[in-house]
């Protein structure tokens, strides 16, 4: 066969446009993957079919300052650690864990998280101590202070979201879920199980950093100065504390909750 200008034209543009097409998930892989917690108000699906929420706003807002590309994908709170053990997703925001700094190079702190123990309605919780003897609702692989993890005397009832949390509390399942307090009172009121609980009586239960993160096992990590510099700007002016607000209003407020 013959091989004339336009044949060979035409091989041109058809390897040009499969050249094309192989580059584009490359171009995708670029971005770095990170997870945002599965749980209201934090990492969502609203009415629209379109994620959202506040942490999901303060990675587009880090990814914007930094201008770093990133792609946001939705995980409940237990699958979150094996996936950035395996590096199969490469950061997102999560507490900070000296326990699995082994897997989790830490980046930047965005805001600080009142931790609690709110017990049932009838029942307060005065000191640590209260704690002993009561079925404590938590949820899988959340880390929420040094006492209360390694307290291996405490009953606690695992569960994958903060939802199954207030829902075990509106059954009777639980004498005090533990947790954030601003998830649990969010999730609380969705589920209609606010009068199910004393919030009055609610053990403080310690303060979290929840720090932006990065898998070890990430392939770019030569992002993290950027992604510092983007994140300790954005907390610095406020935008962390705007975006909350904007979500909880003032559930999350330290002062307003636990004043001095």
């Amino acid at each position: 066969m013959q091989i004339t200008p336009l044949h060979a034209r035409s091989f041109l543009l058809s390897l040009l446009f499969s050249v094309s097409l192989a580059a584009a998930p490359a171009l995708a892989s670029d971005c770095l993957r990170m997870h945002v917690i599965e749980n209201s108000l934090m990492g969502y699906v609203d009415e629209q079919g379109v994620p959202t929420g506040a942490h999901w706003e303060f990675l587009s807002a880090i990814e914007q300052r930094s201008g770093i590309c990133m792609e946001k994908v939705l995980l409940p709170i237990p699958r979150l650690w094996s996936a950035l053990e395996l590096g199969t997703v490469d950061g997102g925001i999560v507490f900070r864990s000296p326990q699995r700094e082994q897997i989790t190079l830490p980046v930047a702190q965005t805001l600080e998280i009142q931790i609690v123990a709110i017990p049932r309605a009838g029942l307060s919780l005065h000191s640590y101590e209260d704690l002993s003897g009561l079925n404590i609702g938590v949820t899988r692989g959340t880390q929420l202070s040094n006492r209360f993890d390694a307290d291996e005397s405490l009953n606690r009832v695992e569960v994958n979201s903060y939802s199954q949390l207030a829902k075990m509390m509106a059954a009777g399942h639980v004498d005090a879920i533990a947790g954030t307090l601003n998830s649990l009172t969010v999730e609380l009121e969705t589920a209609g199980a606010i009068e199910s609980v004393n919030l009055a009586g609610s053990l403080n239960l310690g303060l979290r950093d929840q720090w932006l993160l990065m898998s070890r096992n990430s392939d770019q990590l030569d992002a993290v100065p950027a992604l510092k510099q983007a994140t300790d700007q954005l907390r610095q002016e406020g935008v962390f504390d705007r975006i909350m607000d904007k979500y909880y209003g003032n559930l999350w407020h330290i002062e307003a909750n636990y004043p001095k």
